[in-house]
């Protein structure tokens, strides 16, 4: 299986990111590309808006994914 690596740099603190800021989603197995719609001001949720299809989706800080700035 050939999975695409990110490129960009790790997001640790996620009070980093601003609504707009353009991030690589990785989770399980895939990378995807999204913009940043909402973040929380604890850093503990993000709502991400997909690249590919629009759509917006909940994160928590404990979830199994990874940010990369881009």
């Amino acid at each position: 299986m050939n999975m695409l690596l990110p490129q960009g740099e790790y997001i640790r603190d996620w009070t980093r990111l601003s609504p707009g800021d353009r991030v690589e989603l990785v989770q399980d197995t895939s990378l995807s590309y999204a913009s940043v719609d909402t973040v929380a001001e604890s850093g503990e949720i993000v709502w991400l808006l997909s690249e590919a299809t629009g759509q917006r989706t909940l994160h928590l800080a404990e979830d199994p994914i990874e940010l990369y700035q881009r």
